[in-house]
């Protein structure tokens, strides 16, 4: 019964300990909490930690061919929502302490438009209303703390039209950056190299269909 009393006094006292430094972090993050849903795309090379990956290669011209995106739509069960900051001690037991939901104060379509726009100089055209052309769509906006880190997880669905008809495909976009101050931007930033990731691959795909490829 000893050995058991003084593992709870250490508990005890562990927790008291950090009580006040969970109350700073709380404080320090529910005054920037709002994710602005702005992209930019620079944000995921010029905004980086020096122990974050490298970011993706913007991709080539599609040497000539149009292609037209018609309709952009935010498709997520929860549009108000962009994931969630939990801080927790460093134990084995990772108990969270506090936490605080990434809320959204911006437009998640206009944040899709605006991803979209910025593939325009390898030819894609945005033309809303076309008789034929890729509907891109935004399911998953999701961000979330791990230890030191900040992750992200974008996924966009588009759907082609194909001579065998309309074809859909979803790309997953991921990202990981330090963690700094638990800032709005931070998350933002890390949302926005999710996007980047994800538009990498729609742009491959993009590619391969002004090839004639399937």
């Amino acid at each position: 019964m000893t050995i058991i009393h003084t593992i709870v006094e250490r508990a005890l006292v562990l927790v008291v300990l950090c009580l006040p430094l969970a109350g700073w972090a709380q404080m320090a993050f529910h005054d920037r909490k709002i994710l602005s849903m702005t992209y930019e795309e620079e944000a995921s090379s010029t905004q980086r930690g020096p122990n974050d990956p490298p970011t993706a290669v913007a991709p080539p011209s599609l040497g000539g061919c149009r292609l037209p995106v018609r309709k952009m739509e935010d498709i997520r069960s929860n549009k108000t929502s962009a994931g969630a900051w939990v801080f927790a001690l460093a134990t084995p037991s990772g108990v969270p302490l506090t936490g605080s939901s990434l809320t959204t104060g911006g437009d998640g379509q206009a944040w899709l438009a605006s991803a979209i726009a910025s593939l325009r100089p390898m030819g894609l055209m945005l033309q809303a209303g076309a008789a034929e052309g890729v509907d891109v769509q935004l399911r998953l906006a999701h961000a979330w703390s791990g230890g030191m880190n900040l992750h992200s997880h974008v996924v966009l669905q588009a759907v082609y039209p194909t001579p065998s008809g309309l074809q859909t495909r979803r790309y997953h976009g991921m990202a990981t950056k330090l963690n700094w101050v638990n800032g709005a931007g931070e998350f933002m930033t890390t949302l926005n190299m999710g996007m980047t990731d994800a538009l990498s691959a729609f742009a491959a795909d993009l590619q391969r269909m002004c090839k004639g490829e399937a």
